[in-house]
């Protein structure tokens, strides 16, 4: 039984002894898996249900891995995608990539392998998920009538957490938004006095 916060995964492959083995593994890694034969059956179950992560075959008969990335990057624009590739087509998992697939793995390959790329997956939309709840709290804090810090820091840090793909080293000492101010305004002030952050940028204490 997966725990109450584990996240749902689909895996959708048209072998079925690959697709056994890795739900089995999976499921023991404490994912909430579902299975599904095919592409068509994959698209069927992502209009049911939001699922965190899809695991595709790119190669399936009848509707292939391509339309099942299709339709979980259409529904769920966060979603992990990870795409199983057949062995030395390099040319197919670029396009897969191109069309919104997180990352990908080719046959024949490893659990281990599976599991690499799908924590680099779950670390991207983390960060993601937290520069975007960063920049949403420095608008909320440094907006005066609905007018953004206009200095050329504060808008240099809102574009870095716009990204959503920068990461910055939490330091001893710092918050993780006061590392942010010192990326964006490192080094010292002119006439050797220490760096101090703009008065538009301040250091946001954890609450």
């Amino acid at each position: 039984m997966p725990p109450a916060d584990a996240l749902h995964l689909l895996f959708a492959d048209d072998e079925p002894s690959l697709r056994a083995l890795m739900a089995e593994r999976l499921s023991e890694r404490g994912f909430d898996v579902v299975e599904a034969e095919g592409g068509e059956r994959a698209v069927e179950l992502l209009d049911q249900f939001a699922f965190d992560i899809v695991v595709t075959d790119l190669r399936m008969p009848g509707v292939d891995g391509t339309h099942v990335i299709e339709a979980a990057r259409k529904r769920y624009p966060g979603i992990i995608i990870i795409v199983i590739t057949g062995y030395g087509t390099m040319k197919d998992a670029v396009d897969a990539m191109q069309r919104g697939a997180t990352d990908f793995v080719s046959k024949p390959f490893q659990f281990d392998e599976l599991m690499h790329v799908l924590k680099k997956g779950m670390e991207q939309r983390r960060l993601t998920s937290e520069n975007a709840y960063l920049r949403s709290q420095l608008e909320e804090r440094y907006s005066f009538g609905g007018v953004l810090g206009k200095s050329r820091p504060a808008q240099k840090l809102f574009q870095l957490l716009e990204t959503g793909r920068e990461s910055f080293p939490i330091r001893a000492g710092f918050t993780r938004v006061r590392c942010v101010e010192r990326h964006v305004r490192p080094g010292a002030r002119p006439g050797g006095r220490p760096d101090t952050p703009d008065r538009s940028v301040r250091t946001l204490r954890a609450e």
